[in-house]
């Protein structure tokens, strides 16, 4: 998470960031699932994440988080060349407009104008992950807030 210098910012991040982070982590799990790791022989298995949840971050004067998951990563061939790698992603934008702030969540739909209201931010994560996420080709390792 970067520093949030803007103070309308700040406070929308500190009100807001960790229900958007509850929503978009419970919207991870419900895409993409998890898996089972067995650390030993006489160990539990432990369950593992398949899903990268981001944010806040500022980004073009709006506050975003993410989550996405990663089907084919981008790596170095024997040649040395990047290959392109395959991802998925929701995002979720805040823009302050006046004294209307909004929130946008981005996937396979974009779902604009929704109220800063948390009823209305559940609906529109439920109508999200209904429609999907945003499949998107990429290089490098970093997340989809980086390379946005």
């Amino acid at each position: 998470m970067g520093r949030i210098v803007d103070p309308i910012l700040k406070s929308l991040s500190d009100q807001w960031s960790p229900l958007i982070r509850r929503l978009l982590d419970d919207l991870g799990t419900q895409a993409w699932g998890t898996a089972k790791k067995r650390r030993g022989l006489f160990k539990k298995a432990e369950s593992i994440k398949r899903h990268f949840v981001e944010g806040p971050e500022v980004w073009s004067g709006k506050l975003c988080w993410a989550v996405s998951h990663t089907s084919t990563p981008s790596t170095f061939d024997e040649y040395g060349d990047l290959s392109e790698g395959k991802r998925e992603y929701w995002i979720v934008r805040l823009s302050v407009n006046g004294d209307s702030p909004t929130f946008m969540i981005e996937g396979k739909e974009k779902i604009d104008g929704i109220a800063l209201d948390s009823s209305a931010l559940y609906s529109a994560f439920e109508q999200a992950g209904k429609s999907g996420p945003q499949p998107d080709n990429f290089y490098g390792n970093k997340g989809p807030l980086t390379h946005v």
